[in-house]
């Protein structure tokens, strides 16, 4: 399979802190945001034929310096959009990388500003294997108001997902959907079918996967980050 990293926003609700640099290699008190991520990557690096990260034009030249320096075979896209006003959205960029990268495998998609604080990725692989079929991440959140700003899913006794809704008004289950996506080479058609006035939200991935296929959850009930704000900012960087 191949790796695909989403790290193409412009996080305005990060100014200033991000005018010149992205919100996922700013700096924390263990090293940079990015680094439990890129950490967990590691440990499953065989796993992967190609990984890929794909951000815009603002901020393709600090990517390409961390990927050097990082020394793990990452590639670096550009999605050519140099204003937030341009952009293309979460799976526009997933789509936009696809192409200019020549993938043709199934996929590992994670956006780089979530970030669980222990998750093996191996064990996820394993399910996805073992499933034959695409697979996201779903934890519990107590937080009505969390998934209320992401998403809600539902699944059987055998995690196969029955009901999927992004940034629901009024959730359903206490399951939230987590960023991380394993897409079966057959289901990515499916993604490429849907509307740009949907690209803005990756969760839009699962949705349109169940629409159409079979898609099951890994429960991961672990701590996260996730980095949207200063606030958020000013918390994780003294962990």
């Amino acid at each position: 399979m191949d790796l695909i990293l989403l790290a193409a926003g412009f996080a305005t609700r990060l100014e200033p802190l991000t005018l010149n640099q992205p919100k996922h290699l700013l700096p924390v008190k263990k090293g940079l945001f990015v680094d439990p991520l890129m950490r967990q990557l590691f440990e499953t690096n065989k796993e992967f034929n190609r990984k890929v990260i794909i951000t815009n034009d603002k901020y393709f030249a600090q990517f390409e310096k961390f990927a050097q320096k990082l020394n793990q075979g990452y590639e670096v896209y550009n999605d050519g959009v140099n204003s937030k006003d341009n952009r293309i959205g979460a799976i526009g960029d997933l789509l936009n990388v696809i192409q200019k990268a020549g993938l043709n495998d199934d996929l590992l998609v994670i956006a780089m500003d979530f970030i669980f604080e222990d998750f093996d990725f191996g064990s996820l692989i394993d399910f996805f294997k073992a499933k034959k079929s695409s697979v996201t991440v779903a934890r519990k959140e107590e937080n009505i108001e969390e998934i209320k700003a992401g998403s809600c899913i539902l699944f059987d006794k055998k995690m196969k997902i029955t009901r999927f809704e992004e940034k629901p008004k009024n959730p359903f289950s206490n399951l939230y959907g987590a960023p991380y996506y394993l897409i079966k080479k057959d289901d990515l058609k499916y993604v490429k079918n849907l509307p740009h006035d949907l690209w803005d939200n990756c969760g839009q991935i699962v949705k349109a996967i169940l629409k159409e296929s079979s898609i099951y959850a890994f429960q991961y009930d672990g701590k996260y980050l996730h980095m949207t704000t200063i606030n958020d900012y000013n918390k994780i960087k003294e962990m």
